[in-house]
C-alpha cells in the first residue's frame, strides 16, 4: 500500500488526546480513547501488509515479519525501561520496588495482565501511578502481532476469502465488545475491561477486518465517490471528537457500547485517509502533523515516566499548565533522541549491518578498539549495577495507621485544627458515600461513628454516587439515612449528579465534603459545590479550607491526609453532624 502520511496524521492526534488525558487536562476527559485510535490504525496497516505480502509470494514469512516487529517496537521501549530504571535507582528510590516488580512483564509484553492481577489501578487519580503503566496497550498489540500472521496464514491456506475473514473479524470484535460489556461492573473500578486482551480487542479486529475488504490503492480512482469518502471522515471526525470532549473513563456508556462508536468512527477516518482521491488524506498528511505521527511511538514512550514523576503541585510547585509545559520540554527532546538515535538506525537495519561487520573482523578479544573495549565495559558495567539495584530493591516502610478513637453516644468532645468543638451524636442512619480518601479515614471514621455504613471504593465518580443513592431509594432506604458524600478527587464533578442525589434525599439530610487535590479539577469542583449548596440548600463541610492550611497533614499525592490529617477529618465530620 505504501506509506500513507495522513494514517501518521491521525496517530499524531491520537497521542495528542492522549497526553493531555495524562496531563489531566478536564477539557478532554475523554482522551484515553485516543490508544484505542491506535489499536484501529495499527490492525488496519498490519493487515494490509500482510495481506499484500500473502497476494505477492502466498505465504507469510513469519520470521520476517517478528524480526521487523521486533526492530519496530522493542529496542525503542527497553532503552526506555532502562532509563527509568536508572533515575528512578537514582533520584527515586523508593518507586524502584514497585519498578522493579514490572520490569520482567514490561519486556515480555504481558504488562496488562500483569497490573489486572497485581489489582493497579488504571484510573485512580492519586498517589504516584506506576512508571511503566503504558506499557499495557503496548503488550495488547504485540500479543497481537504473534497471533495475526499466523491466522492470516491458516485462513489463506483454509481458503478464506478477503470478504469471509472480514466478517469473521468483525464477529469477533463484537465478541470482544460484548465479552467487556459483561465483565464490566458499574460500581467498581473498571481496569480489569480496560486492560484486558479479551476486552480490547476490538479495535485491532475492526482494522483487520477493513484492511481484508477495503484496499483503495489496488482500485482505480472513482471521482464521483470521492465526496462520500471525505463525508464520511468528517463524520469519523466529529463523532472522536465528540467522545474526546465528553466521554468520561468511569461511565458505564464507555464499556457497553461507546468503545464501538470509537472503532467505528476510527474507521470512518481511516476509509478517508488512505483513499488516493480524497481531500482527507492531504488535510491529515500535512507536514505538522506527519512530523508528530511519525514520532507518536516515541511520544507515548517517553511522556508517560516523565509525567508521572513531575507532578502538579507534589512533585513541583507549581499548577498544571507550568507543569505541563516543563514536562513537554524533557520528554519531546527524550521521544527525538529515541527516534533518531534508536528507532530510525535499528529499523534502516545500521547497527546491525555494522554489527555483522565488526563480526567478521573480530576473530580475538584483542581486536576490539580501545573505545569499543570502554563502552562495553561500562555499558556492562552499568547494566549490572541496574539489575542489581531493581533485584536488591525493598519495599518502601508503611506508616501505621493510627489506632482508631472510640466514642459513645453521648455528646463527645473533639479537637479540630487547635479548636475544641463539642458535638452530639448524630441522628438516624449515617450513610459514607467516597472514594479513596474515605476508604484511607475509614478506621479512624469508623472508630469515631461505630455504628456508620462506610461504602468507598478506589476511583469512584459522582455519577456512580449518584446510582448508589438512587439504589438505596430504590430500597426506600433514605428516609431513614443521612448521607455524607466524599467524591471529587478523581475528576470533574458532575451537576446533574449532585442534583439528583438531594432530590432524593433532601438538602437537610445530605453533605457533601470538598476535596483537597493536587488534580487541577480540585478548585472547580469545589467551587460548583459551592455553588449548588446555595442554590439546593445543602450544606457543605469545608475540609479544603482547613486543609490548605496544613499542608504537613497529607502523604505526596497531595490529596490523601496521613494520620493527624484523617483524625482532623473525621473531626470536622463529627462536628458538623453533631451541631446539624
Amino acid at each position: 500500500m505504501g506509506y500513507s502520511g495522513a494514517l501518521d496524521g491521525i496517530r499524531a492526534l491520537a497521542v495528542a488526546v492522549v497526553i493531555a488525558y495524562h496531563a489531566g487536562l478536564a477539557e478532554i476527559p475523554g482522551g484515553f480513547l485516543g490508544v484505542e485510535v491506535f489499536f484501529v490504525v495499527s490492525g488496519y496497516l498490519i493487515t494490509a501488509l500482510l495481506d499484500q505480502e500473502l497476494r505477492i509470494s502466498d505465504s507469510i514469512d513469519l520470521r520476517s515479519f517478528w524480526r521487523r516487529r521486533f526492530r519496530r517496537l522493542l529496542p525503542a521501549a527497553w532503552a526506555m525501561v532502562l532509563a527509568t530504571s536508572v533515575v528512578t535507582l537514582l533520584f527515586w528510590h523508593d518507586e524502584a520496588y514497585r519498578l522493579a516488580r514490572t520490569v520482567p512483564a514490561a519486556i515480555g509484553y504481558v504488562t496488562n495482565w500483569w497490573f489486572i492481577i497485581a489489582k493497579e489501578s488504571y484510573f485512580e487519580a492519586a498517589g504516584r501511578p506506576p512508571l511503566l503503566r503504558h506499557l499495557w496497550s503496548l503488550a495488547i498489540e504485540e500479543q497481537f502481532y504473534l497471533l495475526l500472521p499466523l491466522a492470516l496464514a491458516a485462513l489463506h491456506r483454509a481458503g478464506v476469502s478477503a470478504a469471509q475473514r472480514a466478517k469473521l473479524a468483525v464477529g469477533l470484535a463484537l465478541g470482544s465488545l460484548l465479552v467487556m460489556g459483561l465483565v464490566f461492573t458499574p460500581f467498581a473500578d473498571p481496569t480489569r475491561v480496560y486492560f484486558g486482551t479479551d476486552t480490547r480487542a476490538s479495535g485491532l479486529l475492526f482494522g483487520v477486518a477493513l484492511a481484508s475488504v477495503y484496499r483503495p490503492w489496488l482500485m482505480p480512482l472513482e471521482r464521483e465517490r470521492v465526496p462520500q469518502v471525505d463525508a464520511l471522515g468528517a463524520i469519523g471526525l466529529l463523532g472522536l471528537a465528540a467522545l474526546f470532549l465528553w466521554a468520561n473513563d468511569y461511565d458505564a456508556f464507555i464499556y457497553r457500547g461507546g468503545m464501538l462508536l470509537v472503532d467505528v468512527a476510527t474507521v470512518l477516518v481511516i476509509i478517508a485517509a488512505v483513499h488516493p482521491a480524497a481531500l482527507w488524506r492531504t488535510w491529515l498528511g500535512v507536514a505538522p502533523l506527519r512530523a508528530i505521527g511519525v514520532r507518536s511511538y516515541s511520544l507515548y514512550l517517553w511522556h508517560w515516566p516523565v509525567f508521572a514523576l513531575i507532578r502538579p503541585q507534589i512533585d513541583v510547585p507549581w499548577g498544571p499548565i507550568p507543569t505541563l509545559a516543563l514536562r513537554l520540554a524533557i520528554a519531546v527532546p527524550l521521544a527525538e533522541l529515541s527516534y533518531r538515535l534508536v528507532e530510525r538506525p535499528i529499523r534502516a537495519g545500521v547497527p546491525q549491518e555494522w554489527l555483522g561487520r565488526r563480526r567478521r573482523e573480530i576473530r580475538a578479544p584483542g581486536d576490539l578498539r580501545p573505545p569499543e573495549r570502554i563502552a562495553l565495559g561500562a555499558s556492562s558495567v552499568a547494566l549490572i549495577a541496574v539489575v542489581i539495584g531493581l533485584v536488591t530493591a525493598t519495599e518502601p516502610k508503611q506508616e501505621t495507621p493510627p489506632a482508631p478513637a472510640t466514642t459513645s453516644t453521648a455528646p463527645t468532645t473533639t479537637s479540630i485544627a487547635g479548636t475544641t468543638t463539642t458535638t452530639a451524636a448524630p441522628s438516624d442512619h449515617l450513610y459514607f458515600l467516597g472514594d479513596s480518601v474515605l476508604l484511607g479515614i475509614s478506621p479512624t471514621l469508623k472508630g469515631a461513628l461505630p455504628t456508620a455504613t462506610v461504602n468507598a471504593k478506589v476511583g469512584r465518580q459522582f455519577n456512580q454516587g449518584r446510582d448508589i443513592v438512587r439504589f438505596l431509594d430504590s430500597r426506600d432506604q433514605l428516609p431513614t439515612t443521612k448521607i455524607v458524600v466524599m467524591l471529587g478527587a478523581n475528576g470533574p464533578i458532575d451537576e446533574s449528579a449532585v442534583s439528583d442525589m438531594v432530590g432524593r434525599t433532601g438538602p437537610d439530610r445530605i453533605w457533601f465534603v470538598n476535596v483537597h487535590t493536587a488534580r487541577n479539577w480540585g478548585p472547580a469542583n469545589n467551587e460548583a459545590l459551592a455553588a449548588l449548596s446555595q442554590e439546593l440548600g445543602f450544606e457543605v463541610i469545608d475540609w479544603a479550607s482547613l486543609a490548605d492550611a496544613h499542608p504537613e497533614w497529607f502523604r505526596k499525592d497531595g490529596t490523601h491526609p496521613d494520620p493527624d490529617g484523617q483524625r482532623a477529618l473525621v473531626d470536622l465530620i463529627a462536628a458538623t453532624l453533631g451541631s446539624a
